[in-house]
């Protein structure tokens, strides 16, 4: 393997565009850039990238969280979670640390705890 083919595996991550509709579960191990629709639960132990166009309905369970789009369920954030302005939150936050930007639009609760956020769905 050369340098090159060594160096795009160690930056591998998962992406789905914008056209994209998923109706059931998605488990990641790497990084993940969602841009779809999806109506089911996200697992990932990197980091998830919700894309401005995106639409969840249901839980995510991941260590770090970037929302530029719409999520409705429960975000279970080992560490951080970011709600970018351009952000729709509908239901419940379980995070480490959260960071909210001007313009960004929540409604429900959030609960900032420590090490441990969440039983379910392990990261």
């Amino acid at each position: 393997m050369g340098k090159k083919d060594e160096t795009t595996a160690l930056n591998a991550h998962n992406m789905l565009t914008s056209k994209t509709v998923i109706m059931g579960d998605i488990h990641a191990e790497e990084d993940f850039r969602f841009d779809g629709r999806i109506e089911g639960n996200i697992t990932c132990k990197g980091k998830i990238v919700f894309g401005a166009e995106s639409q969840v309905e249901g839980d995510v369970f991941s260590a770090h969280v970037d929302v530029l789009g719409k999520i409705t369920g429960t975000i279970n954030c080992t560490d951080t979670l970011i709600l970018r302005s351009t952000s729709v939150f509908i239901g419940k936050i379980n995070t480490k640390v959260l960071e909210v930007e001007p313009g960004s639009r929540i409604e429900g609760t959030i609960s900032m705890v420590g090490e441990k956020v969440y039983d379910e769905g392990e990261v």
